[in-house]
Order: structure tokens, then sequence, then C-alpha cells
């Protein structure tokens, strides 16, 4: 939920970016914050510490970095192309309706680890009874 929560925060946000036109100062410095406070979820990493041992954090770490220059390049090889010939604002919705189409798989692809409700369910069946 975390990351389809940030990705689609972030297309919404990717959208409002021509309604903020011409001025920079507040519409655009307001919605290009919130777009890099949605974007801190994906960034922070928030599932390692629940998919990833230990002691192959730092590997699973340097793959997300790597993941988010592939994207970069490919969003600048392929939608950077797509977009080049478009308005503005058909640029920014394509490129918020693409960030939102990845919101909507990360619900199917990622799937919530049963580490915790395995844990609860020691510790509520494990813990002494008061008598």
């Amino acid at each position: 939920m975390t990351l389809f929560i940030t990705f689609t925060l972030s297309s919404f946000f990717i959208f409002l970016i021509p309604h903020t036109a011409p001025s920079v100062f507040p519409g655009l410095f307001i919605v290009r914050i919130l777009f890099q406070i949605a974007m801190t979820g994906p960034a922070s990493s928030p599932l390692l510490a629940d998919y990833i041992h230990k002691d192959s954090l730092g590997k699973a770490s340097a793959l997300i970095g790597i993941g988010f220059v592939l994207g970069e390049i490919l969003s600048m090889g392929i939608l950077f192309k797509v977009t080049a010939y478009m308005s503005h604002n058909a640029a920014f919705i394509t490129c918020a309706i693409v960030g939102f189409a990845f919101a909507c798989m990360f619900l199917f692809i990622v799937k919530e680890p049963q580490l915790r409700n395995k844990e609860e369910k020691k510790s509520t069946t494990s813990a002494p009874e008061d008598s």
C-alpha cells in the first residue's frame, strides 16, 4: 500500500504541474514540494526490512539505486520521445497516467509479508495468562 499511495499521489501532482503555469511561485513551488514528499516513500526503500534478509540489505539497496537510474533512463528515452510533440497538458497527463498505471501494478506485484502476523500470533499465544 505504501508504494501504491505514494505513486498515486506523485502522479496526481504531476497532473497538476501544467495547471500552475505561468507562475512559478507559489503554485509550482508547492506542487513540486508535495511531489517530492510523495516520492520519499519509494526513495527510502520502506520494504527492504520486511523482504530482505539483514545480511543482504546493502545489495538490495544498491539494486534499488540501479533501478532508479534505469527508470530515469527509460523515462527520458521513451516518455520524452513519446511526449515530445504533444502539448504541455497532454504530456503531463500522459506521464501521470503512466505513473498511476505503475501504482496500480504495485497492488498486484508487491504482497504484504506475513512476518508481522506470525509474530503477533506468537506473542499472543505465548503470553502468560493472568490468574
